[in-house]
């Protein structure tokens, strides 16, 4: 899709459009920029979210382009990835259902659904993530372990997967 509006609902009340979505798409189809507006919040910062790939089809970096408010662009690097194909790379549209914001915190899922490969890790001002993988016979992830770092705290967990394949 080349566009998206998101109602959600606050205290009981639907508020339509609240969010809109613009998709943009490079020659090999990837998606290389969205941009986000919430047209019926008033004053509410929006950006832009530039995608910027490696050679081998993997998100080097994600860049965070304010559009209103102050200019403070934000870069999350990818600090490398895994040999072996991601899972969802051969899910049709998988970015966009994997994902219902694209501001989150946690910038891995984006990392993940966007690129060939499993991320390794990425790096966002003032936190880390690191993660490794134990994989199944066909190179499919069945462990991941991650570690968060920040200049107070560490915390790590593992997360769990199956697949069937038909």
């Amino acid at each position: 899709p080349t566009r998206a509006d998101i109602s959600i609902t606050l205290n009981g009340v639907e508020q339509r459009n609240y969010y809109t979505y613009f998709f943009f798409y490079d020659t090999k189809n990837r998606l290389i920029k969205i941009g986000e507006q919430t047209n019926t919040v008033t004053g509410d910062l929006e950006y832009d979210l530039e995608i910027i790939y490696n050679d081998q089809d993997n998100v080097s970096a994600l860049k965070y382009v304010p559009t209103t408010g102050p200019n403070t662009v934000t870069v999350i690097a990818a600090s490398g990835y895994d040999n072996k194909h991601t899972p969802f790379a051969g899910i049709i549209n998988w970015p966009l259902v994997m994902h219902a914001g694209w501001a989150s915190s946690d910038s891995e899922p984006l990392f993940t659904a966007l690129s060939k490969n499993n991320p390794l890790g990425f790096e966002i001002p003032g936190w880390k993530k690191t993660i490794t993988y134990a994989y199944n016979d066909n190179g499919f992830p069945v462990t991941r372990f991650s570690t968060n770092t920040t200049t107070t705290s560490t915390y790590s967990f593992e997360e769990n997967f199956s697949y069937q394949c038909n």
